[in-house]
Formats: C-alpha cells, structure tokens, sequence
C-alpha cells in the first residue's frame, strides 16, 4: 500500500512538473504569436512605404527624362 502511495505522490509531481512545462511553453507561443504578429505589421508597412517610393522614383525619373530633354532642346536652339 505504501509503494502505491509513493508511485502515486511520484506521478503526481510528475503530473505538475509537466503542467508547469506546458504553462510556460504556452506563455512562450503566446510571446512568439505576438512579437510575429508585430513583425508582420512592420513587414506590411514596409511594403506599402517601398510601393510608395517607387512609385515616386518612376515619378521623379519621367520628370527628369522630360527636363533633360527640354533641356537639351534649349542648348541646340542657343548654339544655332
């Protein structure tokens, strides 16, 4: 009866060492999902503020072809 008691009180504490195990992997996912969750937001942001400056690039260069052009039609009318 005694060694039913201590296998019992045994696997008992085994019994709550795991919980404890599970407690604290469940809090690290928890702490994963979210720090995740936040780079994803950042990834996203990221990608709207990359979109935003290309488009600003092909902006910038359509404007600058153009001037060059004006440009160098300018310079040929002068040396005429």
């Amino acid at each position: 009866m005694e060694a039913i008691k201590k296998k019992i009180a045994a696997l008992k504490m085994e019994m709550d060492a795991a919980n404890e195990m599970v407690e604290a992997n469940e809090t690290k996912a928890r702490q994963q999902n979210m720090r995740a969750d936040l780079i994803y937001d950042e990834v996203r942001d990221l990608t709207k503020k990359l979109a935003t400056l290309e488009h600003d690039y092909e902006v910038a260069k359509v404007t600058l072809e153009t001037q060059t052009a004006t440009l160098e039609q300018c310079e040929k009318s002068w040396t005429k």
